[in-house]
């Protein structure tokens, strides 16, 4: 089993969704740039547009965006097993976001590991 922690305020390696896919080795990043674009304002209704710089985004959208990255880069390396350690991801988000955070990783087979 894969584990990844994810800590608030360090979850991007990058400044945009597209290079972090890239670091990856996604290729085809420019489609599933717009694919992760469409399911985060589906989910969390925000936009972060494509190219954004992720630092210019708040604490708990630069999460979601992570988080919701990061299940598009396990499909598209078809990793199986993946759980993640969220560190103070939580505190950064509402409760309605929670819930739909974690219903989200559940429906992508991502564990959580507390």
């Amino acid at each position: 089993m894969s584990k990844i922690k994810i800590e608030y305020g360090h979850e991007f390696i990058s400044n945009r969704v597209v290079d972090e896919l890239l670091l990856y080795n996604i290729w085809e990043c420019k489609t599933l740039e717009l694919e992760i674009i469409n399911k985060i304002q589906e989910l969390f209704n925000f936009n972060i547009g494509r190219n954004r710089n992720i630092n210019t985004l708040s604490g708990g959208q630069r999460s979601v965006t992570y988080i919701i990255t990061l299940t598009f880069i396990k499909r598209a390396n078809n990793i199986k097993d993946l759980s993640v350690e969220l560190t103070n991801i939580f505190e950064s988000l509402t409760e309605n976001y929670i819930n739909i955070l974690i219903e989200y990783l559940k429906e992508n087979d991502i564990g959580i590991v507390t």
